[in-house]
């Protein structure tokens, strides 16, 4: 026999008193982590943004109506909403009340508690995966007998304000660190149930003069015609007018007038509006 064959009979062998003695070829393990955010087509789980609370009202025979905002989700809004009804404030356990696909942005609740405050919250969904959760909103029973309006406050930018327009996104990011062109507070004996803005901007004076509105992400003439925008309304309590302080306020625009008008209003339809001006130079 040559030397070749018996290398080869060799292996041969030892292979199989391996197999014999119950070897098996070594496993690698692997473990991977990404932080992030998951994809999905062209967007990505953090595209969608957190939902505004569903308004609600009721009717005497107890069938709750909802109503809500669209809600962003990457250049588009989100494709199906679902309102779960909820047993408490916080805590508590849910059902579905109902579910629209967009554009639809309203639907009914036929089986709400008749004699007891119902609580809501809507959850938006991009796609099949990607789905965010809106803070609970109260809806007292038909009748109710709450005729006490929220409170309502701007804190940034306060009435009488003025800056530089060099620095205002600056002093408009660190007044309001949660994010907005503006922010503020709201409380009530029972919940805020939404809060409504509309931001003005005047630059210059007599024939030249322009006013346009801020619509949440750029400033339009066509958004002053709508009337008040969705501002953003978080856990019942602060509010603010969506968008980056850095597009609403660049360094570049100069002198300005605004005039920031807030309106929150409660489950019963009590309403509250406040106002502040301020300006750059």
């Amino acid at each position: 026999m040559s030397r070749a064959a018996v290398v080869v009979l060799a292996l041969l062998l030892g292979l199989g008193v391996g197999a014999a003695l119950g070897a098996s070829p070594r496993a690698t393990l692997a473990a991977f982590s990404d932080s992030a955010a998951a994809t999905s087509g062209e967007l990505t789980s953090g595209a969608i943004a957190k939902p505004t609370s569903p308004v609600g009202s009721r009717s005497l025979a107890g069938a709750v109506t909802l109503s809500w905002a669209a809600t962003p989700a990457g250049t588009g809004t989100a494709g199906t909403y679902r309102v779960l009804r909820w047993s408490a404030p916080t805590g508590g356990t849910s059902v579905q009340a109902c579910a629209t696909t967009a554009p639809t942005t309203t639907c009914s609740d036929a089986g709400a508690p008749l004699l007891a405050t119902a609580y809501y919250s809507l959850v938006a969904t991009v796609g099949a995966a990607w789905s965010k959760e809106s803070d609970r909103v109260a809806v007292p029973v038909a009748g109710s007998s709450d005729t006490v309006a929220p409170a309502l406050a701007v804190g940034f930018p306060s009435t009488g304000t003025s800056f530089s327009s060099g620095s205002m996104s600056t002093k408009v990011a660190a007044g309001c660190p949660a994010g907005g062109v503006a922010c503020g507070s709201t409380s009530d004996n029972v919940a805020t149930t939404a809060v409504t803005y509309r931001l003005e901007r005047r630059s210059g004076t007599g024939p030249g003069a322009s006013t346009v509105c801020w619509n949440g992400s750029a400033w339009a003439s066509a958004t002053c015609l709508l009337g008040q925008q969705p501002a953003t309304l978080v856990g019942g309590t602060a509010w603010r007018v969506p968008g980056s302080p850095e597009t609403a306020y660049p360094n570049t625009f100069g002198a300005a007038a605004f005039t920031l008008t807030i309106r929150a209003v409660d489950a019963a339809g009590n309403a509250t509006t406040a106002t502040s001006t301020f300006s750059t130079t």
